[in-house]
């Protein structure tokens, strides 16, 4: 947790959230149809991206 302190009545909580960082190649589909020149080619992969959260609890 970033900054304990007390919001009146409200706990703050402030996030960083990275997926793919690094930028790997991660695919998330394959070419099935064995008709298609592709056949077995991996595609789709998932894309960098860093999200900041902000969240208030009681």
């Amino acid at each position: 947790m970033v900054g304990g302190e007390r919001v009146p009545r409200f706990r703050r909580w402030i996030g960083i959230r990275a997926y793919n960082a690094f930028d790997a190649f991660l695919p998330a589909d394959v070419q099935a149809n064995l008709n298609s020149p592709l056949f077995g080619t991996f595609y789709n992969s998932e894309y960098r991206q860093f999200r900041l959260q902000f969240r208030f609890e009681r």
